[in-house]
């Protein structure tokens, strides 16, 4: 299971997503970086 934890750097507010579809969807400015964002978090990489 994938969690996508957000923190915004203006109000130290942090958010929790478990998917990246509501992440952009509430967050559309990210939108443009998804296939960078979808390589790092891969499946294919080791947890710790």
């Amino acid at each position: 299971m994938r969690v996508i934890l957000f923190t915004n750097k203006e109000t130290g507010e942090v958010e929790c997503f478990s998917s990246l579809k509501p992440f952009f969807d509430k967050y559309p400015q990210f939108k443009e970086n998804e296939d960078n964002i979808n390589t790092y978090l891969s499946r294919k990489k080791t947890g710790f």
